[in-house]
């Protein structure tokens, strides 16, 4: 699965993070986030033995959802 190019026009990057979560412990995190205009997709969280590949097109999911509400296909 690809991200889409952000509204402005960027490649966006793909984030990874292992954190503390707030009910202890750790876990990964994972969004997609615009290296020029800094959008930020939505996060998705996982234990911190998740499966990376998992998370990741869960976050990129995400972000092209975001993105298609924004900016509707053919709607430019």
């Amino acid at each position: 699965m690809t991200a889409r190019n952000c509204l402005c026009g960027a490649r966006p990057d793909v984030k990874l993070e292992q954190r503390s979560l707030p009910e202890g412990g750790l876990g990964m995190v994972c969004w997609v986030e615009c290296p020029v205009c800094g959008q930020l997709g939505p996060r998705v969280t996982g234990p911190a033995d998740a499966d990376e590949a998992q998370l990741r097109a869960e976050a990129i999911q995400a972000w092209n959802e975001m993105l298609e509400r924004a900016r509707p296909a053919g709607n430019f």
